[in-house]
């Protein structure tokens, strides 16, 4: 029987079930993969598309093929003899042409002498005896199909490479013309001129991508070029066991990546590509964030043994758009061994290459018509194809569909509560992709009417019971927010995320609680991790339902230290209160059975630039810089199967991010070596690493390490850093890599809950094993960083600072009062049935024990403001300032007032701003002493930084105040303008420049003025936003009247361009912050805290746009003094050159005069020789004439128009126009847009406008003018 060139299914299942060809032993060489219709596919030297196949040696040892034959009969098993000299080693591929051509030359192509069957046959490989045989096909492999290949499942043991990460070294270009072409995305390009750095690569001019850039591109692109061109060249030592290549891509605004050369994707791109391209629209900053996984599985042949190039051409959507960024990572997985599977079918071949698994052609996706929800009432779904010649088969047990599958015929009646799994079917059983719906039924009046303020989280696990510790269960989740308007999340409202998940329950003694936590694995149909952002929060695929009840009866200890902790300014996990639905018996949904109370839907703690974002660690990485950081390890219980390491001070830590699997031995030896190197710091006498001569704070983060300790203190944790204590290091280029302690996790049993060991608030340990505050030998560290007197006093002065606002009574009850309005915000009347409870909170007792959830909360305030007062008293306070007799309060005063200190110990002060404690513990020695209520007479103004001693020993010491006695007449609103700010100005050029300013925000400024008759105070006044600048001693503390006072960021890089003739009038720095070129917010504030200015600058219209990228800076137009509106963007203008005008007024005058005069009769108007810069009085002065070009743009001929003109004209509005026939004339940015614009640095701009006229047949002609026009200013 001949079969056709095309089969139908029947046929394809009818092969599959009794056609199969044997295997042999994996040490045996194989016939792995067969194509027996090649229609399209490989070509051999000829030019011909011949059948083919292909022998694979499994076997550790090389095997001589010379003197094998291969049959395609099973009479004559020596048919075709495979020449001598063809070796096989161990994972190689032999290709062989089955073309009836019999060419048998070792080192060229080989031919059989026989042709393959599409309708199946006999084949076999047979020893050189010509009797043994070593596989066959028998008795026949099953029909074959067109271009598509049958063989041995080849499933690989893999591990992933990156080949280039997100922080590889790479160089940078932006080209000048077109003259390079393509040549420098080729191997053999020299870039060495080019600019060195490493990836991300762009610029911010806001706060979006600004962690994400090391190269940073602002001075060479920004304003310049919309294009840029980058070099990332890697290494290869080996390519043939590279099975997959994958790029993943951080872009704004587009990217076209080669590979060697070779253009392999193009992402928001124009087709034709030149040296200044943009992209083809502006992606928004939270899809730029993302990375889009690129495959390039079809340009594995490019990668190359030794020097490869990854080249990217980055594209901004304009040259002055505010950011800029590409990060690529270039992964590849590599084969470390093969496992021989079972015969199969793949639509895709691979001759001379591993298979992969059973494949089917391509066919179209399921059309479900209905989405995931919650029914009542029997409905019936279709499912559809795209073609009409395809079928569609379906589950309901959530198996995968295949094609004994049950065919789709007609409409599905759901019944009950189901999960349909669907996938097409079309030519010969080829399967597109599984697709799934769940239809969840309601099955009772309480749970179809009920509805929350919080949203609802329900779990389907299809009667498969509770989840346990092991392997995740399988599931379904489904979360309803509610509705903007009414607030409501309803039972029967459209889900707002949908997912397959995976779910495993979580805890230690808390593992077996009847309400217990479980981690939420969101999965895709291929059982892959999938990022979902569930109520808002930042993309992610693991999360954690937390249910703690036991002992957090007020059901939000947990979420309540987590946003302390976020107030202090240390990441902790974010999280939304949900109510649960949880159906783990099968069956419809009902609310009495399957209702689990009120849970915490909560980040898992892990590597993620929006949770701890520690770079990631590379498998392969063994030195410096990158195997410095990346860690995250922890002091708990260690992971099932886990070893962990030890470290001397904290003992044995577990492995949190790598996992222990993945870190290479010479990362954990690197990791131990240099806690041990911290270890030796932190237990010397002095704090110093006797060998490094480091001080324990090089290694350790103060910043976090005091606000996590003061957080498990706050909150009286029980299990505090011996349990769930989580540690992250950074590399040594992000916070000098030092070790950072968080984030915080797991407070249930804190803050007087039922677990007891933590009832009393009134001392600084819980009961029994509970952590100690000072000292325990299960986490040495702490105990010996807080015995130094320096780290002790910081920690000090840190609870006195949070207590006065994060750690107040007032913030903390307020965070409790919110979440208690969400836990037991009560329900609308008969918004659910009577007797489930009014709020949350009730309907989560009277599931799980009774309590009152408002006695629960006033438990948790009670124990806290004991606790806080508690500890409040085991420190010195801070003096206060007398309001007895007379004396004065810090503020306004005049000469000879008088002050007096109030406070329970010796008082020390200091004049000068400095501390009057000294290191170690003593006063320093510009301290003064002060008795309580003993006057000190104010002369001048004065800033007075005290403490109070009272004894000796750790916490002698009170933490510090500051206050300020201000001599009038102060600066404020009334006196003090803000005139000029010089926030995007030229990158250094000078070689003093380039010596003194690593990059152009090194020179920039603002400028104020006393526009008053007096001499006026600046002490205290200072930036509460936006910068970090306090003119309380600075180097200019008061100015006359008239006088100007800058601030800028870099003194030697200011003076290195402008000189010093304005030192005098600098009065300091604001570095390491800066102004954003892309405007942020300033808040100038006076000395009694009163706003001088306080708005938001941009650089974008109607703000002077040219003060964002021309050079020049952004100046207080005159007209709006006295008293300035600063939001006002009409208020300001550009500075009339290059670099601005500091220490100095802007002199603007605008055009004044008779418009149309010509004065020497040149035939420019007197108006028109203003705007050129031209003088109306030499008819020789032509330096600004107007020129036309006819140029070709864009595939066609244009008519521009050119011209220099003043950089600000002040009171004049320029319309360039065309007309066609000298009576019409047409202006604006649709007719007559601009082409360009240079700044030549002198005060004037040379632009280029272009005539666009409406696409229409029968325009001869065009003409241009430019029209001026005089307005107010």
């Amino acid at each position: 029987m001949e079969f056709p060139k095309t089969h139908s299914a029947k046929g394809l299942l009818f092969s599959l079930f009794l056609l199969a060809g044997s295997l042999p032993s994996p040490a045996a060489p194989i016939i792995s993969e067969i194509l027996a219709d090649n229609e399209s596919g490989l070509r051999d030297q000829d030019g011909d598309w011949e059948d083919w196949l292909e022998l694979y040696n499994p076997d550790p040892d090389p095997v001589d093929l010379g003197g094998y034959f291969l049959t395609d009969s099973p009479e004559n098993l020596p048919k075709w003899r495979i020449p001598d000299g063809i070796v096989l080693q161990q994972g190689q591929f032999l290709l062989l042409f089955a073309s009836g051509k019999d060419r048998a030359v070792a080192g060229q192509q080989l031919h059989t002498s026989f042709k393959l069957e599409n309708s199946g046959e006999y084949l076999a490989l047979v020893g050189p005896d010509g009797a043994a045989i070593i596989h066959e096909f028998s008795p026949t492999y099953p029909a074959q199909f067109n271009d598509a290949s049958y063989g041995v499942e080849q499933e690989p043991v893999t591990a992933e490479d990156i080949l280039v990460d997100v922080d590889a070294a790479c160089s940078t270009h932006v080209a000048p013309d077109n003259n390079l072409g393509i040549s420098w995305t080729q191997i053999t390009f020299n870039d060495n001129l080019w600019t060195a750095g490493f990836l991300g690569a762009g610029y911010d001019r806001g706060i979006g991508y600004g962690d994400l850039i090391n190269a940073d591109l602002e001075q060479v692109a920004f304003n310049q070029s919309s294009s840029v061109y980058i070099r990332v060249p890697f290494d290869l030592d080996r390519s043939d066991n590279i099975i997959s290549l994958a790029l993943d891509l951080q872009y704004d605004d587009a990217v076209v990546a080669y590979l060697n050369g070779v253009r392999v994707t193009s992402l928001n791109a124009p087709g034709s590509l030149g040296f200044n391209s943009i992209a083809l629209s502006d992606r928004p900053d939270t899809e730029a964030l993302d990375f889009q996984a690129i495959p390039l599985n079809s340009h594995l042949h490019r990668l190359r043994v030794g020097q490869n190039v990854l080249s990217l051409h980055l594209m901004n959507s304009a040259a002055d758009d505010d950011d800029l960024l590409v990060r690529p990572q270039l992964s590849a997985i590599r084969v470390t061994d093969i496992t021989l599977g079972n015969q199969a079918y793949f639509a895709t071949p691979t001759p001379g290459q591993r298979n992969g698994s059973q494949e089917q052609l391509p066919t179209s996706e399921v059309i479900f018509s209905h989405r995931n929800r919650t029914f009542s009432d029997t409905f019936e779904i279709t499912l559809a194809s795209t073609f009409p010649d395809e079928e569609v088969r379906y589950t309901t047990d959530r198996s995968e569909p295949d094609a004994t599958s049950p065919l789709y015929t007609r409409p599905i009646p759901i019944t009950d509560s189901i999960q349909i799994r669907a996938r097409v079917f079309g030519e010969n059983n080829a399967a597109g992709p599984i697709k799934m719906r769940s239809f969840l039924k309601l099955g009772d009046a309480d749970l179809q009417q009920f509805n929350s303020n919080l949203p609802i989280v329900i779990l389907e696990t299809w009667n498969r019971g509770d989840p346990g510790g092991g392997n995740p269960l399988d599931g379904f989740m489904a979360i309803i927010e509610p509705d903007p308007e009414t607030g409501r999340a309803r039972m029967t409202d459209e889900f707002d995320t949908d997912t397959r998940v995976g779910l495993k329950r979580r805890g230690s003694s808390s593992f077996g609680w009847p309400k217990y936590s479980m981690t939420v694995e969101a999965r895709d149909e291929e059982g892959l991790d999938k990022g979902i952002t569930p109520i808002g929060l930042p993309r992610e695929s693991d999360w954690v339902l937390s249910g703690r009840y036991q002992f957090d009866r007020a059901l939000m200890r947990n979420e309540l230290i987590y946003e302390l902790s976020r107030q202090t300014g240390e990441y902790a996990t974010r999280t939304k209160f949900v109510e649960v639905i949880h159906n783990v018996r099968g069956g419809p949904l009902t609310y009495s059975g399957d209702y689990f109370g009120v849970y915490a839907l909560t980040e898992k703690i892990k590597r993620d630039d929006s949770r701890v974002p520690v770079a990631r660690l590379d498998p392969r990485t063994s030195r410096e810089p990158t195997i410095s950081g990346g860690y995250m390890f922890k002091k708990d219980r260690l992971d099932p199967g886990d070893s962990g390491f030890n470290v001397g001070g904290l003992g044995r830590l577990g492995w949190v991010e790598p996992k222990e699997r993945e870190v290479s031995g010479r990362q954990r030896a690197w990791l131990v070596a240099h806690m041990n190197e911290a270890n030796a710091a932190i237990r010397a006498g002095d704090g110093v690493n006797p060998t490094t001569g480091k001080h324990f704070t090089e290694y350790i983060d103060q910043f976090s390490w005091l606000r996590h300790h003061w957080l498990n203190t706050l909150a009286m944790n029980v299990d505090g850093f011996r349990l769930s204590g989580y540690y992250y290091k950074h590399r040594s280029d992000t916070n000098g890599g030092k070790i950072g302690a968080g984030p915080i996790w797991d407070f249930d049993r804190t803050m007087g809950s039922t677990d007891g060991r933590d009832d009393n608030a009134s001392q600084w340990d819980g009961s029994g094993d509970s952590s100690r505050t000072w000292s325990d030998s299960r986490y040495i560290w702490w105990g010996q960083v807080l015995a130094n007197p320096d780290f002790r006093q910081a920690h000090t002065d840190l609870w006195q600072e949070l207590r006065e606002n994060v750690f107040s009574t007032v913030n903390i009850e307020s965070v409790i009062n919110d979440f208690a309005r969400q836990i037991d915000g009560r329900d609308p009347l008969g918004a659910n049935a009577a007797g489930l409870g009014r709020s949350p909170a009730e309907r989560n007792f009277s599931r799980w024990g009774n309590a009152s959830h408002r006695n629960e909360v006033r438990i948790l305030k009670t124990w806290l403001r004991t606790r806080v007062g508690w500890i409040d008293r085991q420190y010195t306070a801070k003096p206060l300032f007398s309001a007895l007799n007379g004396m004065k309060q810090p503020g306004l005063v005049a000469a000879g007032d008088e002050f007096s200190f109030v406070g329970d110990g010796s008082i020390f002060y200091t004049t000068d701003g400095s501390d009057p404690r000294a290191s170690g513990g003593n006063s320093s020695s510009t301290a003064l002493l002060a008795n309580s209520n003993n006057p000190i007479e104010i002369e001048d103004t004065t800033t007075i930084t005290a403490r109070v001693r009272n004894g000796r020993g750790l916490t002698a010491w009170s933490g510090p105040v500051t206050a300020h006695f201000l001599i009038g007449p102060i600066a404020d609103a009334s006196n003090l303008v803000v005139t000029e700010i010089h926030y995007a100005p030229l990158p250094p050029e000078t070689s003093e420049e380039l010596a003194a300013a690593d990059d152009a925000s090194d020179l920039e400024f603002i400028e104020m003025k006393n526009i008053s008759p007096e001499i006026i105070n600046l002490t205290a006044v200072k930036f509460a936003e936006g910068l970090d600048f306090d003119f309380t001693f600075s180097d200019v503390t008061s100015l006359a009247p008239g006088e100007f006072v800058l601030v800028v960021r870099n003194k030697a890089a200011f003076e290195a361009r402008y000189g010093t003739a304005h030192s005098d009038r600098i009065a300091g720095e604001y570095a390491p912050t800066r102004l954003e070129n892309a405007g942020e917010q300033l808040h100038l504030v006076d000395g009694l805290g009163n706003t001088i200015a306080n708005f938001r600058y941009n650089d974008n219209s109607p703000w002077p746009e040219a003060a964002g990228k021309d050079g020049v800076s952004m100046v207080l137009d005159s007209s709006a003094l006295p008293g300035p509106d600063y939001n006002v963007a009409g208020n300001w203008i550009s500075s009339a050159i290059i670099g601005g005008t500091p220490n100095a007024d802007e002199v603007i005058s605008g055009f004044s005069g008779e418009a149309t005069a010509d004065d020497d009769g040149d035939g420019y108007p007197r108006l028109i020789e203003y705007v050129l810069g031209t003088s109306d009085s030499d008819p020789d002065d032509t330096e600004g004439r107007i020129s036309t070009e006819i140029r070709s743009m864009e595939g066609q001929d244009v008519l521009t128009m050119s011209f220099r003109r003043i950089s600000d004209t002040v009171n004049v509005n320029l319309v360039p126009q065309f007309s066609v026939n000298l009576e019409n004339w047409f202006g604006g940015e649709e007719f007559v847009p601009l082409v360009s614009e240079e700044n030549q640095g002198d005060g004037t701009t040379i632009v280029t406008y272009r005539a666009s006229p409406p696409q229409q047949e029968g325009v001869p002609r065009l003409f241009m003018r430019l029209r001026a026009e005089v307005v107010q200013p």
